[in-house]
Protein backbone atom coordinates (compact mmCIF):
# COMPACT_ATOMS: atom_id res chain seq x y z
CA UNK A 1 0.00 0.00 0.00
CA UNK A 2 1.38 3.38 -1.03
CA UNK A 3 0.79 6.29 1.34
CA UNK A 4 1.30 9.56 -0.51
CA UNK A 5 0.69 12.97 0.98
CA UNK A 6 -0.96 16.03 -0.61
CA UNK A 7 -3.49 13.78 -2.31
CA UNK A 8 -7.29 13.71 -1.96
CA UNK A 9 -8.87 11.53 0.72
CA UNK A 10 -12.25 10.05 -0.23
CA UNK A 11 -14.96 8.52 1.96
CA UNK A 12 -18.17 6.77 0.82
CA UNK A 13 -19.94 10.17 0.84
CA UNK A 14 -17.38 11.87 -1.39
CA UNK A 15 -14.24 13.90 -0.90
CA UNK A 16 -13.26 14.10 2.77
CA UNK A 17 -10.22 16.32 2.47
CA UNK A 18 -6.49 16.32 1.81
CA UNK A 19 -3.74 14.17 3.35
CA UNK A 20 -1.14 16.40 5.02
CA UNK A 21 0.97 14.37 7.51
CA UNK A 22 1.78 10.81 8.51
CA UNK A 23 2.28 9.92 12.18
CA UNK A 24 4.85 7.16 12.73
CA UNK A 25 6.06 5.13 15.68
CA UNK A 26 9.86 5.35 15.20
CA UNK A 27 10.53 2.19 17.22
CA UNK A 28 8.13 -0.22 15.52
CA UNK A 29 8.17 1.79 12.24
CA UNK A 30 4.38 1.54 12.20
CA UNK A 31 2.29 4.27 10.58
CA UNK A 32 -0.37 4.93 13.21
CA UNK A 33 -2.33 7.92 11.86
CA UNK A 34 -2.98 9.94 8.75
CA UNK A 35 -3.63 13.64 9.21
CA UNK A 36 -6.47 14.85 6.98
CA UNK A 37 -7.28 18.49 6.28
CA UNK A 38 -11.05 19.01 6.01
CA UNK A 39 -12.43 19.93 2.59
CA UNK A 40 -14.84 22.38 4.23
CA UNK A 41 -14.21 25.57 6.17
CA UNK A 42 -12.51 26.12 8.57
CA UNK A 43 -10.33 23.35 7.04
CA UNK A 44 -9.56 21.68 10.36
CA UNK A 45 -7.04 18.83 10.41
CA UNK A 46 -7.78 15.60 12.29
CA UNK A 47 -5.91 12.40 13.23
CA UNK A 48 -7.37 9.50 11.26
CA UNK A 49 -6.24 5.96 12.27
CA UNK A 50 -4.52 4.16 9.40
CA UNK A 51 -6.70 1.12 10.13
CA UNK A 52 -9.52 3.14 8.54
CA UNK A 53 -7.68 3.29 5.21
CA UNK A 54 -9.42 1.03 2.71
CA UNK A 55 -7.33 1.77 -0.37
CA UNK A 56 -4.32 3.94 -1.13
CA UNK A 57 -2.05 4.68 -4.08
CA UNK A 58 -0.05 7.59 -5.51
CA UNK A 59 -3.22 9.31 -6.79
CA UNK A 60 -5.44 9.20 -3.71
CA UNK A 61 -6.61 7.55 -0.50
CA UNK A 62 -9.98 5.94 0.24
CA UNK A 63 -11.10 5.57 3.87
CA UNK A 64 -13.89 3.50 5.38
CA UNK A 65 -15.75 6.04 7.53
CA UNK A 66 -18.55 8.55 7.23
CA UNK A 67 -18.01 12.29 7.35
CA UNK A 68 -19.81 12.39 10.71
CA UNK A 69 -17.47 9.73 12.14
CA UNK A 70 -14.43 11.63 10.91
CA UNK A 71 -15.65 14.87 12.52
CA UNK A 72 -15.60 13.14 15.92
CA UNK A 73 -11.87 12.36 15.63
CA UNK A 74 -9.25 14.24 17.63
CA UNK A 75 -8.03 17.49 16.05
CA UNK A 76 -4.37 17.55 14.96
CA UNK A 77 -3.90 21.08 16.29
CA UNK A 78 -4.77 22.13 19.83
CA UNK A 79 -5.15 25.77 20.91
CA UNK A 80 -4.02 26.88 24.34
CA UNK A 81 -4.33 30.35 25.83
CA UNK A 82 -1.03 31.39 27.36
CA UNK A 83 -0.71 34.29 29.82
CA UNK A 84 1.60 36.94 28.35
CA UNK A 85 2.89 40.14 30.02
CA UNK A 86 2.11 43.23 27.92
CA UNK A 87 4.04 46.46 28.74
CA UNK A 88 2.07 49.68 29.29
CA UNK A 89 4.08 52.92 28.98
CA UNK A 90 3.20 56.25 30.60
CA UNK A 91 5.08 59.59 30.79
CA UNK A 92 5.01 61.88 33.81
CA UNK A 93 5.55 65.65 33.71
CA UNK A 94 5.37 68.22 30.93
CA UNK A 95 8.84 69.79 31.17
CA UNK A 96 12.42 68.72 31.62
CA UNK A 97 13.20 66.39 33.27
CA UNK A 98 10.32 64.03 32.77
CA UNK A 99 10.10 60.35 33.52
CA UNK A 100 8.69 57.32 31.72
CA UNK A 101 7.12 54.58 33.76
CA UNK A 102 6.37 51.07 32.63
CA UNK A 103 3.76 48.76 34.03
CA UNK A 104 2.76 45.32 32.86
CA UNK A 105 -0.69 43.91 32.25
CA UNK A 106 -1.41 40.26 31.62
CA UNK A 107 -3.26 39.15 28.52
CA UNK A 108 -3.99 35.69 27.17
CA UNK A 109 -2.66 34.88 23.70
CA UNK A 110 -3.84 31.84 21.68
CA UNK A 111 -1.01 29.41 20.86
CA UNK A 112 -1.53 26.47 18.48
CA UNK A 113 0.52 23.29 18.68
CA UNK A 114 0.39 19.91 16.96
CA UNK A 115 -1.24 17.16 18.97
CA UNK A 116 1.11 14.28 18.15
CA UNK A 117 0.50 11.01 20.04
CA UNK A 118 3.15 10.12 22.62
CA UNK A 119 6.25 8.30 21.26
CA UNK A 120 5.39 9.04 17.63
CA UNK A 121 6.88 11.33 14.97
CA UNK A 122 5.36 13.36 12.15
CA UNK A 123 6.36 13.18 8.50
CA UNK A 124 5.05 15.13 5.55
CA UNK A 125 5.60 14.99 1.82
CA UNK A 126 8.87 16.87 1.40
CA UNK A 127 10.38 15.83 4.75
CA UNK A 128 14.18 15.63 4.58
CA UNK A 129 15.99 12.35 3.89
CA UNK A 130 19.66 12.28 4.90
CA UNK A 131 22.39 9.79 4.07
CA UNK A 132 25.32 9.25 6.44
CA UNK A 133 27.21 12.02 4.59
CA UNK A 134 24.43 14.58 4.04
CA UNK A 135 20.99 15.25 2.58
CA UNK A 136 19.96 13.17 -0.45
CA UNK A 137 16.35 14.15 -1.11
CA UNK A 138 12.84 14.41 0.24
CA UNK A 139 10.08 11.96 1.07
CA UNK A 140 7.68 11.39 -1.80
CA UNK A 141 5.70 8.58 -0.21
CA UNK A 142 5.90 5.53 2.05
CA UNK A 143 5.19 1.93 1.11
CA UNK A 144 3.28 0.29 3.97
CA UNK A 145 2.27 -3.30 4.64
CA UNK A 146 -1.54 -3.19 4.48
CA UNK A 147 -1.91 -5.90 7.14
CA UNK A 148 0.22 -4.48 9.97
CA UNK A 149 0.72 -0.82 8.90
CA UNK A 150 4.52 -1.18 9.13
CA UNK A 151 6.74 0.70 6.68
CA UNK A 152 8.48 -1.54 4.12
CA UNK A 153 10.04 1.15 1.88
CA UNK A 154 10.29 4.91 1.53
CA UNK A 155 10.40 6.67 -1.83
CA UNK A 156 12.71 9.64 -2.44
CA UNK A 157 11.11 12.42 -4.46
CA UNK A 158 12.27 14.12 -7.66
CA UNK A 159 14.80 16.84 -7.09
CA UNK A 160 17.36 14.52 -5.51
CA UNK A 161 20.85 14.07 -6.91
CA UNK A 162 19.90 11.48 -9.53
CA UNK A 163 17.31 13.30 -11.64
CA UNK A 164 13.60 12.84 -12.25
CA UNK A 165 13.20 9.32 -10.92
CA UNK A 166 11.92 7.95 -7.64
CA UNK A 167 14.46 6.04 -5.58
CA UNK A 168 13.05 3.17 -3.50
CA UNK A 169 14.76 2.71 -0.12
CA UNK A 170 14.11 -0.46 1.98
CA UNK A 171 13.10 0.22 5.56
CA UNK A 172 16.07 -1.72 6.97
CA UNK A 173 18.33 1.08 5.68
CA UNK A 174 16.64 3.64 7.96
CA UNK A 175 18.67 4.36 11.08
CA UNK A 176 16.57 7.13 12.61
CA UNK A 177 13.12 8.72 12.26
CA UNK A 178 12.60 12.20 13.66
CA UNK A 179 9.94 14.86 13.17
CA UNK A 180 10.13 15.91 9.51
CA UNK A 181 13.41 13.97 8.98
CA UNK A 182 14.63 10.45 8.16
CA UNK A 183 18.28 9.36 8.43
CA UNK A 184 19.70 6.43 6.44
CA UNK A 185 22.57 4.08 7.32
CA UNK A 186 24.21 4.42 3.89
CA UNK A 187 26.13 7.20 2.12
CA UNK A 188 25.03 9.21 -0.94
CA UNK A 189 26.87 6.95 -3.40
CA UNK A 190 25.12 3.84 -2.06
CA UNK A 191 21.72 5.58 -2.18
CA UNK A 192 22.35 6.47 -5.83
CA UNK A 193 22.85 2.78 -6.61
CA UNK A 194 19.42 1.76 -5.27
CA UNK A 195 16.58 0.79 -7.66
CA UNK A 196 14.67 3.66 -9.28
CA UNK A 197 11.24 3.98 -10.86
CA UNK A 198 10.02 6.70 -13.26
CA UNK A 199 8.07 9.63 -11.86
CA UNK A 200 4.36 8.88 -12.37
CA UNK A 201 2.54 11.53 -10.34
CA UNK A 202 -0.74 12.85 -11.75
CA UNK A 203 -1.90 15.20 -9.03
CA UNK A 204 -1.30 18.90 -8.56
CA UNK A 205 0.40 19.95 -5.36
CA UNK A 206 -1.60 22.28 -3.15
CA UNK A 207 0.16 24.91 -1.07
CA UNK A 208 -1.52 25.51 2.30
Amino acid sequence: MELTLNVDVECPEGKLGRATYLIINPISQEVTHLVVRDEHLPHEERLLPTTWIQESNHDGIVVDCTYAEWQKLEPFYATEFVKMPVPQFASEGFGWPYTMTTTYMEEYEPVKHKRIPVHTRELRRGSTVEASDGAVGQIEELIVDAENQHITHLVLSKGHLWGAKDIVVPVNLISEIEDDRIVLTMNKHAVGALPTIPIHRHFTEVVH
